[in-house]
């Protein structure tokens, strides 16, 4: 009788062990979750106007060293060249509204113009002369 009695001692004492370490689990999981998604909501809002950007830390390693720095400024719509005026207000970009533009000074000067039509939303680069690159 003292035998079975020391047996289901030893039964409800593991079961108490495992479901420590199970609670024990599933907070550690918890905690590294919300300090997870509390470090990307922190690092999600950008505040700063000017960006700039690298060619090797866009992945690009073939780019030249000198030619790899890029200013991104964001601008006005009425800022942009009208040469790129022009060609959104063509046949093609008519149905469009600017919703963002950005000057890119690289080695060579280009524009990223953020497009919206209705629910659509496309991004298109033009050079200083109105044609689309890229």
């Amino acid at each position: 009788m003292l035998a079975i009695i020391l047996a289901f001692n030893t039964v409800i004492i593991f079961k108490i062990v495992c479901m420590k370490k199970v609670i024990l689990s599933a907070f550690a999981l918890i905690a590294c979750a919300s300090a997870s998604y509390a470090q990307t909501a922190a690092t999600a809002q950008p505040t700063a106007q000017v960006v700039a950007t690298t060619a090797s830390a866009q992945g690009s390693p073939t780019a030249a060293p000198e030619a790899q720095a890029e200013q991104k400024t964001k601008i006005e719509a009425a800022a942009l060249p009208d040469a790129v005026k022009a060609t959104l207000a063509g046949d093609e970009y008519k149905d469009w509204t600017v919703s963002t533009a950005w000057s890119v000074k690289a080695a060579t000067e280009y524009y990223v113009v953020e497009l919206k039509k209705a629910d659509q939303t496309t991004t298109v680069k033009f050079d200083k002369d109105g044609k689309k690159i890229g």
